[in-house]
């Protein structure tokens, strides 16, 4: 899954590009990871639409489109990426989807590992994305305290590393910084949560 530190570069950097840019040709490489979630054909319902803003939602990569009855949401998983440039640089090989705008410039969603989900879905039923609703505290806020933190962990008696990557909980880690905090602290993947004194996590809510 992406981390989140690389969503707070992602992110902001695509809202910039991107606002107001209108689409004008919508092709699919990889199907697989394709999710239409209302009747019509990608292209025929991308073609003509501009990108309002993209935010981040959780693990996702949301894009408000105009008109606003459609909403495209990218969930990268392990391996997804996005490009965006000239329309006539040559196309990677692991490309799943590209986005031509107007400007002359495409955007490309590139996932080697095709585990990375694309979904167009109603604004109003964005809910039929799995684990969408799965937003827990976010790990970069002022509000993810010691106090915080340690009453999410006290209702677990899972292993440490599950109760790090419940999104639901924790907004969010992905596998590699969730093993760098449990490194740093001290602390075994496995060991359950409720196994961890107060100095343990305490150690591990500053990791």
């Amino acid at each position: 899954m992406p981390e989140r530190p690389d969503l707070e570069y992602l992110v902001p950097r695509l809202d910039e590009s991107l606002r107001g840019a209108v689409i004008v040709d919508a092709s699919v490489q990889k199907p697989v990871v394709v999710r239409v979630a209302v009747p019509g054909d990608p292209k025929v319902l991308l073609v003509g639409r501009s990108f309002v803003r993209v935010e981040r939602h959780g693990a996702f990569v949301a894009f408000s489109l105009a008109p606003a009855d459609l909403f495209l949401a990218i969930h990268p998983m392990l391996a997804g990426r996005f490009w965006l440039g000239d329309a006539g640089d040559k196309r990677a090989a692991d490309t799943a989807v590209t986005l031509a705008l107007a400007d002359g410039r495409e955007l490309r969603y590139r996932d080697d590992k095709q585990m990375g989900k694309f979904w167009l879905v109603d604004p109003a039923k964005v809910d039929v994305i799995p684990r969408w609703g799965d937003v827990g505290v976010d790990v970069l806020s002022p509000g993810f305290d010691r106090a915080l933190f340690g009453a999410l962990a006290k209702r677990r008696k899972d292993q440490v590393k599950l109760f790090l990557l419940d999104h639901a909980a924790l907004d969010h880690l992905g596998n590699a910084y969730a093993d760098e905090a449990l490194w740093t602290a001290g602390i075994h993947p496995k060991t359950r949560v409720n196994e961890l004194d107060a100095a343990r996590l305490d150690a591990l809510h500053a990791a």
